[in-house]
């Protein structure tokens, strides 16, 4: 969720709020035509905060230039003004206290853009992986106010009510172009290398709800019980396995650092597998300073692990996939577990 909080980088601080991310998307899912197009990649966001960007450099106001760029923005701004508080006085605060990171963005546009049929491509491939009867949704791409990274919802345009991502481009922005100076605390978000497989992250998590429906997939965050680290883990372990089983693309600061300690956090999570998920912590949530090592939401990379595990000791692999991604009640997620916990078990002995 979002990814990656999500869906998906900059994880949400309580569960009230991942309730409300799974509701939306659920209900625009169940109610909504999909776009019979597939999954239309937007970028006018980014062309229009470009442009936004050297009006303001010409002398224009600050507020008035990105207040007429968020009147005019696409639908997928609706999801980060609704979810994250983004407005003209937001971005215009980021812009203030990180000039030369927000010039930067602004001159991603093109390289963005450069990647579409790849991206598509992307797409294409973990449709054709996952189980029959999931659509892609349209991506739109944007700037706000770093709060969070990739996030589906439901916005409305003039067909109606859609479900639909939203990937707000500056967490996925760091390079060697990054003058990290203006990050006293320490870099935002991720590479931007990671943004295609942010974007197909996302919509994994998509045909996660299409394929189990609204009600059976929102049970995860409205259902205490049903809010476990070991749920959360094989949700957004599912949608990291299903994109580099599809693309080969993932996240490797996380899934490296897993490899090299998997038996020290296998230690640490088997603990507490059972136990409310925090998206505060560190297997879901930000960077732990007193673990400065460890990269942001390991939950996910040792989820991927536990799939991969699971699938890897299915004979049929098609079915697989399907209860991966079908996955919504305790029973599913503990049968998901049981080949990567007896192999952690063999090992330790």
């Amino acid at each position: 969720m979002n990814t990656i909080g999500t869906h998906r980088l900059a994880a949400p601080k309580s569960i009230a709020r991942l309730i409300k991310v799974a509701m939306a998307c659920a209900v625009g899912l169940a109610s909504a035509a999909e776009d019979p197009a597939g999954a239309p990649l937007v970028y006018s966001d980014l062309d229009a905060f470009a442009e936004a960007i050297d009006k303001i450099d010409a002398g224009s106001e600050v507020l008035p230039t990105l207040q007429r760029y968020m009147d005019e923005a696409s639908p997928g701004m609706q999801i980060f003004a609704s979810r994250f508080g983004t407005s003209a006085e937001s971005i215009a605060e980021k812009l203030m206290s990180h000039p030369n990171y927000y010039h930067y963005v602004a001159g991603l546009g093109s390289s963005i853009k450069a990647g579409n049929a790849e991206l598509q491509q992307a797409i294409g491939k973990l449709q054709a992986d996952a189980p029959a009867g999931v659509r892609p949704v349209p991506i739109y791409f944007l700037v706000a106010n770093m709060r969070a990274g990739g996030n589906p919802g439901l916005v409305q345009t003039p067909e109606g009510p859609r479900p639909a991502i939203a990937i707000a481009v500056e967490l996925m922005s760091l390079s060697d172009e990054v003058d990290l100076a203006e990050f006293p605390k320490g870099a935002p978000g991720v590479q931007l290398a990671d943004l295609p497989a942010v974007a197909v992250h996302e919509m994994s998590h998509i045909f996660q709800m299409q394929l189990q429906g609204m009600d059976n997939y929102r049970s995860l965050y409205t259902d205490p019980a049903r809010s476990t680290n070991l749920a959360f883990a094989i949700r957004e372990g599912c949608a990291d396995f299903l994109v580099w089983r599809s693309t080969r693309m993932r996240f490797e600061d996380r899934y490296q650092y897993v490899a090299e300690h998997a038996d020290q956090l296998w230690a640490e999570f088997s603990a507490v597998l059972d136990q409310p998920v925090d998206t505060s912590a560190n297997w879901f949530g930000p960077r732990n300073a007193d673990q400065p090592e460890r990269p942001m939401q390991v939950g996910y990379g040792l989820g991927m692990q536990i799939c991969q595990a699971f699938h890897d000791s299915a004979s049929d692999k098609s079915e697989a996939i399907a209860q991966i991604c079908g996955a919504y009640l305790p029973e599913h997620f503990q049968a998901i577990l049981k080949p990567y916990a007896a192999h952690m078990e063999r090992l330790g002995k």
